[in-house]
């Protein structure tokens, strides 16, 4: 009891969720405690204080085990209020330890009920409890070469065009010689054809 976290839990229906885990949650403190359902309350043991107390709080009493509280709160007058809650699905719950009575071989024994806590195991169970001990993360080797990054060859390489005929800039054009008037040379006089008009005497 001094070491495991227990709730005995009552409601106006009648569920008990008995050995089930229930997710606590204090607002005024900010501070949320899983613990095992291992009670209830009962309106004959106290002249119906259950269900009074269980109107207040929508139908619903959570009380928390002395040893929860002191442990989680400090002293037993610092939980009182109201609070929210939930049960959990088995799966969800780590106990931090397992039954066994193998010696702690690393075997799961007991079934669920056995497994709870610590005082389960022992005390209902008369097994071993084995704690557990997390498991180490593997440590990220350090990078010391660069990575190696392959060339792109997203753009294709074109061929050199030959659409255009490469012409030199250093030779003069060529032109052809017209032939439409025939060529005259300047260095000889004219020639005169003789009149016909007067007799030559």
């Amino acid at each position: 009891v001094k070491n495991t976290d227990i709730v005995a839990f009552f409601a106006s229906n009648g569920e008990t969720y008995s050995k089930k885990i229930i997710r606590v949650y204090s607002p005024g403190h900010d501070k949320t405690v899983d613990a095992i359902v291992l009670d209830t309350c009962g309106d004959d043991d106290c002249n119906g204080c259950c269900t009074e107390n269980a109107d207040t709080g929508g139908g619903y009493l959570v009380d928390m085990e002395e040893n929860t509280v002191v442990r989680h709160f400090g002293a037993l007058n610092e939980a009182n209020g109201l609070v929210c809650w939930k049960i959990l699905p088995d799966e969800e719950y780590d106990a931090g330890g397992y039954c066994n009575w193998s010696g702690c071989n690393g075997d799961v024994q007991g079934g669920w009920a056995c497994n709870l806590n610590e005082y389960e195991c022992e005390t209902a169970c008369s097994g071993s409890w084995c704690p557990t001990s997390p498991t180490p993360s593997t440590p990220q080797v350090p990078q010391t070469e660069p990575p190696v990054v392959h060339p792109t060859t997203n753009a294709p390489v074109k061929s050199p065009t030959t659409d255009a005929p490469v012409k030199s800039q250093t030779e003069p054009p060529v032109i052809s010689p017209t032939t439409d008037a025939p060529v005259k040379s300047q260095t000889e006089p004219p020639v005169i054809s003789p009149t016909t008009d007067a007799p030559v005497k």
